[in-house]
């Protein structure tokens, strides 16, 4: 009966009719959303042109519903009424079905008294991007984390070859006389798995966890797999979202097999960064494990050499 409800609230535009002067119709453009996806909300108003109404923007949460951007606001005359139109971009981070609540608009008399009429509410239902089986148990508001990109690895690295070349030059001073210095070994070049697998294993031991910092957790472990993307395939991935990515991916032939892991993963990640899910600690240690398991099927295969 609720699934039936909810399907008229979508297909049929709602509307109250408290004040016969004042008609509100309330519509989404669709039934069913993945979390954390857009819909639009549109919100009409029509009345006589006498009538004298206050009529709420919504700025930043409606219900459950967190409002992203007003889209569009009209205003126009059609057969001898005033007709507001208000186009609103909002989304959930909760799962199921979920109500969107009415829309209110006040109407004054002469007299400045105030009479309120309201739209009913929606319905429309919300589907998780959990992985089968596991369940937020631990989910709470987080104080906003300003995310900064680590550049310190990057930096030590400089350091420390600018450092190795200053000691190789000296020392190439100094026995230069005696004997001629043996060429310079060669640096071995990491592997993009490599690179990778180090990086889980920093991640894993750091401290961000037990601080409560789990979205920089997941920023962290999310660039990691997008790094090993790049490095891996030749592919760029900075300012890409996850379906770019994914998109990219399905156009190369050697990774167009493993696109849906890696579609999995990272979009557990975006979940768990822009909403308000915290995973428990043993959630995290699962998701290096599989992250590690992904790099291990998508690494290159060695040719065994022939004795």
């Amino acid at each position: 009966m609720l699934c039936l409800l909810g399907s008229l609230l979508i297909t049929v535009p709602l509307f109250a009719l408290v004040d016969p002067s004042v008609i509100i119709k309330v519509e989404i453009d669709q039934q069913e959303i993945t979390i954390g996806d857009p819909v639009v909300y549109t919100v009409v108003i029509e009345r006589e042109p006498g009538v004298e109404l206050d009529i709420p923007v919504l700025k930043k949460t409606f219900g459950s519903f967190r409002i992203k951007r007003l889209l569009a606001k009209k205003q126009k005359r059609k057969k001898g009424r005033v007709i507001n139109r208000y186009k609103y971009l909002m989304t959930t981070f909760n799962t199921g079905t979920q109500i969107i609540p009415s829309f209110k608009v006040f109407v004054r008399d002469e007299e400045g008294r105030k009479t309120e009429v309201k739209s009913e509410g929606l319905i429309i239902k919300v589907k998780s991007v959990l992985p089968a089986g596991e369940d937020p148990k631990d989910i709470r508001g987080l104080k906003p984390l300003i995310l900064k990109k680590n550049i310190m690895t990057t930096v030590l690295l400089i350091l420390m070859v600018l450092g190795a070349g200053a000691l190789v030059y000296f020392l190439a001073r100094k026995i230069k006389f005696k004997k001629k210095a043996p060429p310079p070994a060669e640096v071995a070049v990491q592997t993009a798995e490599a690179i990778a697998l180090q990086r889980l294993k920093e991640l894993k031991h750091s401290e961000l966890l037990k601080k409560g910092r789990a979205k920089q957790y997941y920023y962290i472990l999310s660039e990691i797999i997008r790094q090993y993307l790049e490095n891996r395939y030749q592919m760029p991935v900075k300012e890409r979202t996850t379906n770019e990515i994914m998109t990219t991916l399905s156009s190369v032939k050697e990774a167009q097999k493993y696109a849906s892991y890696f579609g999995e993963f990272l979009n557990y990640c975006d979940m768990v960064k822009f909403s308000p899910y915290l995973p428990t600690e043993l959630a995290a240690e699962e998701i290096i494990k599989r992250a590690r398991e992904i790099i291990r099927l998508t690494k290159p295969k060695v040719e065994e050499k022939i004795a």
